[in-house]
């Protein structure tokens, strides 16, 4: 009976401490990062299809804002403000976007020019083992009375 009575104040000593749950939640931070899997770069082909597209690539078209007539203006400021801002913010977007595809394409489209082919580098975990199974060939459900030789089905009956 005095152990049960000594874990309930204890249990209440927890929640009135919040250095002990701090130390609980720091212990549990800990125990996540030794779990966390090792990940390490591997560096892959890019496959044909791929850099096709990659080095057709083209910039977008940067649209110019739109007109707005004085009546719309004046009858709903709110509105037409609201989408200039998001006109703009689309366009920094597209911005930011562009300039990042850009450089990626720069160094794809050199690469592909001194080797003759393009890579590119991904995170791979150590546990990620694809098992890769093939199918077995011909039919996978059995048929009775049915028979397959060589090529052919022949009916048993």
């Amino acid at each position: 009976m005095s152990s049960s009575i000594s874990s309930e104040e204890q249990r209440k000593a927890m929640m009135a401490d919040p250095a002990v749950i701090d130390d609980d939640a720091a212990s549990a931070v800990q125990q996540k990062e030794v779990i966390k899997k090792k990940t390490k770069k591997k560096t892959f082909r890019l496959p044909d299809d791929e850099l096709e597209l990659i080095l057709a690539f083209k910039p977008s078209v940067h649209y110019p804002d739109p007109i707005f007539s004085p009546v719309l203006e004046e009858k709903l400021p709110d509105t037409v403000r609201g989408v200039r801002a998001t006109m703009a913010k689309a366009d920094a977007l597209l911005e930011k976007n562009h300039d990042s595809i850009s450089s990626e394409h720069a160094r794809i489209q050199a690469e592909y020019q001194a080797k003759g082919y393009a890579t590119y580098q991904a995170e791979v975990t150590d546990d990620e083992k694809e098992i890769i199974q093939v199918p077995r060939r011909g039919r996978r459900r059995h048929r009775p009375g049915v028979v397959k030789r060589k090529g052919e089905i022949k009916k048993i009956n």
